[in-house]
């Protein structure tokens, strides 16, 4: 297997909350992912300590460290220490692998963060309506 590459388009710096390990899921907050298959903005390009800054590539492709095996051009998400594994049914995808890698490996994958697995329901409410929405 031949050396995955990334390609960021936009990166944004964060401010830790809390350790970040390099090469993982980070939410929106600043914290690394801690729940398997929660809604991510984007993965760290470095490690980082509780309120340190941390560069996080949003948008293009990045390496992620595969907490399971993983196949190109597979629908992935984040696990519960913010390691890429294969998406599941009812979670939010973080996007799609763009090489083939093992547990422990560093991957590309191109980030679609916050698109809904099949079967994944959403409500939003605002002052007047209430949405729900269910992925196909």
């Amino acid at each position: 297997m031949g050396r995955a590459t990334e390609y960021p388009i936009l990166i944004i710096t964060k401010t830790a909350s809390g350790a970040i390990t390099r090469k993982r899921f980070v939410k929106s907050e600043g914290a690394q992912a801690t729940v398997a298959g929660e809604r991510v903005q984007g993965v760290s390009r470095d490690g980082a300590a509780d309120g340190a800054p941390v560069p996080v590539t949003i948008m293009g492709t990045a390496l992620v460290t595969a907490g399971q095996p993983v196949q190109a051009y597979q629908k992935v998400m984040t696990a519960a220490d913010g390691k890429v594994i294969p998406a599941q049914k009812g979670k939010f995808i973080a996007g799609e692998a763009q090489s083939a890698g093992g547990a422990g490996e560093d991957i590309e994958v191109l980030l679609q963060i916050g698109s809904l697995a099949a079967g994944a329901t959403t409500t939003t409410t605002t002052s007047s309506t209430t949405t729900t929405t269910t992925a196909p």
